[in-house]
């Protein structure tokens, strides 16, 4: 096995994360979400998200390791109490744009692989075939207030509810919102209104 220069290693692993942040189009779904106030000078859209993966892989996620990274990443040092201000609405939503663009590359990649005559007999009857269901992910429990759970009559739960939308017909999520656990499915039905064209087809609980 050849052993790169730490050097090498460096200018390799930022290639890297330059070709995923092309790929996920990160700077422009952060204008998109208007993560941007002004032109960024060290938490960048790119910094945020590579960032936080550094810091997954590491295995201990706080935020000043997050910050380490980022600061890493944009060769100046970057104060933690700057990135927690950058935490709002604004950085959730971009996060949003991000995770459904990526499962749409995902899906691009899918489509290709698939039995397109199949595909084609199933989908010509509709407009379109529209998936909706939800998933949940347990949090902390310091979460509670947000993210309110399940019932629990020892301690308060956190549990998080993705609700998503996918189109069959196009192999392209919709819609991929953040709710509480008791957000359910029933009290969410009509979130789909805003997207529904005539003829489509819907698929729920």
């Amino acid at each position: 096995m050849v052993n790169l220069r730490k050097e090498d290693q460096n200018k390799a692993e930022q290639k890297i994360t330059m070709l995923i942040a092309d790929h996920l189009r990160l700077e422009e779904l952060a204008e998109e979400s208007k993560f941007y106030r002004r032109p960024p000078k060290k938490i960048t859209a790119t910094n945020l998200f590579l960032g936080f993966m550094h810091m997954e892989q590491m295995g201990v996620n706080t935020l000043r390791n997050w910050v380490m990274e980022i600061s890493k990443l944009s060769g100046e040092p970057v104060e933690k109490q700057s990135l927690n201000e950058r935490l709002n609405e604004k950085a959730v939503k971009l996060m949003q744009l991000a995770l459904k663009e990526a499962l749409n590359k995902r899906e691009e990649i899918g489509a290709k692989k698939s039995n397109k005559e199949i595909h084609k007999k199933i989908t010509k009857i509709f407009n379109r075939i529209i998936l909706r269901d939800s998933s949940t992910q347990n949090l902390p429990s310091h979460l509670h207030e947000i993210f309110p759970g399940n019932y629990n009559i020892y301690k308060a739960t956190a549990v998080m509810r993705i609700q998503a939308c996918y189109d069959y017909s196009n192999h392209k999520w919709l819609q991929l919102d953040l709710k509480s656990f008791r957000d359910n499915d029933q009290g969410s039905a009509d979130c789909i209104s805003n997207i529904l064209e005539p003829n489509d087809l819907i698929l729920q609980d």
